[in-house]
């Protein structure tokens, strides 16, 4: 799931996740292209992904339904007081706001570290080291749920309310 985790987060990470038609753009709003197709090959097949409805379905493979919404759609795919959304549909077809990027997680996850805090029914807390920049920042503490068959990502990995100082105990 690290992977995983790490592409669907790229893909809300800027504008680099697809491929980009500089040609095809929103009448008024130059600064949103149309997408067709993935940028480079992953673990997580984006080839398909032409809305935003289609976007969700890949995110959703990842990430629970809710912590996907509080985590990446509430931040960019709707209008906020932070500005333009980073994805649009128009006429049936997902643009990408060209200007919209640089949003970081420069946090790195250190899987070797990962241990079991708690577990519960369908859920679970998993502790690990961060480094950020490749300084040692902490330890994440990240929820996941069994959702229809596969682990899911509960929680975000920006949430500096789940770093703790020191290493996983």
């Amino acid at each position: 799931m690290p992977k995983a985790v790490d592409i669907v987060a790229g893909m809300f990470n800027g504008s680099g996740a697809f491929k980009e038609d500089a040609s095809q753009t929103i009448p008024g709003e130059e600064q949103y292209r149309r997408i067709y197709g993935d940028k480079w090959k992953s673990g997580i097949d984006t080839s398909s992904v032409n809305s935003i409805a289609d976007l969700k379905k890949v995110v959703e493979q990842v990430f629970t339904r809710d912590t996907a919404q509080k985590q990446l759609y509430s931040r960019y795919l709707e209008t906020t007081d932070t500005g333009l959304p980073l994805y649009k549909d128009y006429e049936g077809r997902l643009y990408v706001n060209t200007q919209n990027g640089g949003h970081g997680w420069a946090t790195q996850f250190l899987i070797d570290t990962a241990k079991v805090k708690s577990q519960k029914d369908h859920a679970a807390e998993i502790t690990l080291d961060t480094t950020v920049l490749d300084d040692p920042y902490g330890t994440a503490i990240i929820k996941i749920e069994y959702v229809n068959g596969q682990w899911l990502m509960a929680s975000g990995l920006d949430d500096y309310e789940t770093i703790i100082d020191g290493s996983a105990k």
